[in-house]
């Protein structure tokens, strides 16, 4: 029977469950996309940019493309229609969503619909992705074109069309242009590619040409990476712990619930007496059993991939998740012993889908042969995950520049002057974007910090010479830079003019943010 135009185009993008003609099919994946857009457009614009989101302004702007061109292009063009935090913030929000859906395609193409739908909804309400949702940065583009390419490459290894082959080009070789470390997941689609053909030649051809395709789009920038990498490795990455046997039980809590409290190493620091006992020791020991949990799931998973493969079920796909969500795990970790930690979530949010399908499988393994205990399982994550949300939304992560600005603008005098200590700070891009007021604003030392410690107190006498003279009051702004330490500025500050107060502005992530509204001696 000759289908419509309407049925062909319905059987191509969508998978053979979704394509009828039913409705009730599309309702959970539905429900799932609403929450998860209402999770990401909720407080987007709340928290001030920080220094990566500036970054990533200054290099559109100025199309300073370097090793990950593709977002920075997308960026800029997103610019033409304005350039407010949260417009800029929702260029992210459409790629999260197409990854929550992709997820869905993926755990049902390589599982059941049932996986697919738990794994979309973990990726909708994870604190992580609904915090990369709302950046100004490239990693849901990322993740949604790592997903893409991994459906096309199982198109390939299901049915090998030619059609199959050309998406997974183009994804991957987006995916390269997007940010480089996607690499190690075409390593990994090499591997399953390779143990597919290993006796057809003719396909490693067709391979081939298209491994010279994505080295094509992605050459260009390949000098600029290798002229980076040791500055990159040699930079703040030097400092961060390298990842041991907790790496991967951390990550699962970032992945699934998230919690700052996820250094699984701090545990043994617990005092159990209940004389000590707060809080924060209930939370850290209530992730880290979580933590635990989580590996449970995921051993779970691990013995029904064994099972498909003692009972040779062909093809194994949850192998193929599996080979997706290690074999760039265990590469990041040989790269992170050898050279610098770069053990990071961020770096790692590519694999966490795979991970996700994993943890989904374990859990629908474990509700069909003990569903008490999975339905404990279940209360527990929702508790953390809720406790993850709750403090995503509540506590500050990023310096509080709007903050600043909205307190000097409350109270400025006609003559105030601001001084602004912006260290390693693109300083436009910071305070400045936000101050709307009349006061004249002055960058302080832009990039002029002393080396040292020893040096502060000669330095920052010279530093406050630089602010113009007036008869009203300053208002002086500085984060803990390196070389001087808050209490050698805090001294200086003092000595030198008539301090009316002072506040700080806290977050959870970088330092503090110091205010001191002064008067000349």
């Amino acid at each position: 029977m000759k289908l419509s135009n309407k049925e062909i185009l319905s059987s191509q993008l969508l998978p053979k469950e979704l394509s009828d003609s039913k409705v009730c099919p599309w309702i959970p994946i539905l429900v799932i996309l609403v929450l998860s857009t209402a999770l990401r457009l909720y407080q987007i614009g709340t928290e001030s940019l920080w220094i990566d989101e500036n970054f990533s302004i200054r290099d559109a702007e100025q199309l300073r493309l370097g090793t990950r061109p593709l977002y920075y292009v997308l960026l800029r063009l997103w610019m033409v229609f304005g350039t407010s935090d949260t417009w800029l913030r929702l260029l992210s929000v459409p790629f999260s969503l197409g990854s929550v859906y992709l997820t869905y395609l993926l755990g049902l193409k390589v599982a059941s619909r049932s996986v697919g739908l738990m794994a979309a909804f973990v990726m909708a309400v994870s604190p992580l992705f609904v915090g990369y949702a709302q950046e100004i940065r490239m990693y849901s583009l990322s993740t949604f074109l790592t997903l893409w390419g991994t459906l096309a490459l199982i198109d390939i290894l299901e049915n090998t069309t030619k059609y199959s082959f050309r998406s997974w080009i183009l994804a991957r070789g987006l995916a390269l242009l997007t940010t480089p470390l996607n690499i190690l997941l075409l390593l990994a689609d090499l591997i399953l590619l390779g143990w597919k053909f290993r006796e057809q030649r003719h396909r490693f051809r067709k391979l081939g040409k298209g491994l010279i395709v994505i080295g094509l789009f992605w050459l260009p920038f390949a000098y600029v990476l290798w002229k980076a990498t040791p500055r990159f490795m040699t930079g703040w990455v030097v400092y961060q712990a390298k990842p041991g046997l907790g790496a991967i039980p951390s990550s699962l809590v970032e992945f699934t619930a998230f919690w700052p409290l996820t250094n699984l190493y701090k545990l043994r620091e617990l005092d159990f007496s209940l004389a000590s006992w707060t809080r924060n020791e209930t939370r850290l020991l209530f992730y880290g059993i979580y933590a635990l949990i989580m590996v449970f799931l995921l051993g779970i998973s691990l013995l029904t991939v064994k099972a498909q493969i003692q009972e040779k079920t062909n093809p194994p796909k949850l192998l193929w998740v599996v080979i997706w969500a290690l074999f760039p795990s265990l590469l990041l970790v040989i790269i992170s012993h050898v050279l610098s930690s770069i053990w990071r979530d961020r770096y790692l949010i590519f694999v966490a889908p795979y991970y996700l399908i994993l943890l989904a499988v374990g859990f629908q393994q474990l509700w069909r042969h003990y569903r008490a205990i999975a339905f404990g399982i279940g209360l527990v994550y929702f508790i953390a995950v809720a406790g993850g949300l709750n403090h995503y939304y509540k506590v500050i992560y990023h310096d509080d520049w709007k903050g600043v600005a909205q307190l000097i603008q409350q109270q400025e005098k006609p003559g105030d002057v601001i001084g602004f200590f912006a260290d390693e700070w693109e300083p436009h891009l910071a305070l400045p974007r936000y101050y709307k007021g009349s006061s004249s604003l002055h960058i302080m030392a832009s990039g002029k910090i002393p080396p040292t410690r020893e040096e502060g107190p000669s330095f920052l006498p010279k530093m406050f010479d630089n602010l113009p003279p007036t008869q009203s009051r300053y208002w002086i702004v500085y984060y803990e830079p390196h070389g001087l330490d808050r209490e050698t500025v805090t001294n200086t500050i003092k000595k030198r003019y008539n301090v009316i107060y002072s506040q700080r502005f806290g977050n959870s992530v970088n330092f503090d943010t110091i205010l001191f509204l002064v008067k000349p001696r």
